[in-house]
């Protein structure tokens, strides 16, 4: 066989592999995405209010508080809200989608609220984050420690999984570790949940 048959061969078989990690994938962020609104919603339960005493306020002309989360920069598919967590006036929003690394790489977003607005203060992603990681998949918060979950990271074997874990220094999120389990195997899916209290 000819080298140029040979590179044809590898290309097409990396090809595949890739469409059939990213439908799997795919049917697993759909599966859990049809929690995303209800996990916002607890988010924002405290500042809840009723419809139509906004909009008797509004036309009043006061000003009625944006309990609304969203991402600054919205992208196709990041199901952005499938995994919150919050702790005092900070929240962490997962989003597995996010492609800023690759396709389904993902990341989690920091939230502060600020009188009564949620401000988004922080992107957090995995240091060695790549493509199809579906980092943000599960998100726990306690005081000043994040973390958070990357089921299907991949390194050093497919699908071991991992978790990071973030610490707030000043106005800003800076990873401190990344944990793996110490017998990890392939497909154990290390950090599908993922839960913190003081430093456990």
């Amino acid at each position: 066989m000819s080298s140029s048959s040979q590179s044809l061969t590898t290309v097409d078989t990396r090809r595949m592999y890739y469409l059939e990690i990213a439908a799997v994938f795919l049917a697993i962020v759909l599966e859990l995405s049809a929690a995303s609104d209800s996990h916002l919603r607890r988010v924002v339960q405290a500042d809840s209010f009723d419809a139509n005493a906004v909009s008797r306020r509004r036309k009043l002309g006061k000003k009625v508080p944006n309990n609304k989360i969203s991402m600054s920069r919205p992208s196709t598919n990041a199901q952005f809200g499938l995994s919150v967590a919050l702790s005092g006036n900070t929240s962490v929003i997962g989003a597995p989608g996010d492609d800023e690394n690759g396709p389904f790489s993902g990341a989690a977003f920091v939230y502060q609220k600020l009188n009564s607005e949620w401000v988004e203060t922080a992107k957090l992603r995995a240091s060695d984050g790549l493509q199809f990681e579906l980092f943000g998949t599960s998100v726990a918060i306690d005081g000043d420690t994040i973390v958070v979950g990357a089921f299907i990271s991949s390194n050093p074997l497919f699908g071991v999984g991992s978790v990071y874990v973030y610490e707030r220094d000043g106005s800003s999120w800076i990873q401190v570790a990344k944990l793996q389990a110490s017998d990890a195997r392939a497909n154990d899916q290390f950090g599908r949940p993922v839960a913190i209290s003081g430093h456990t």
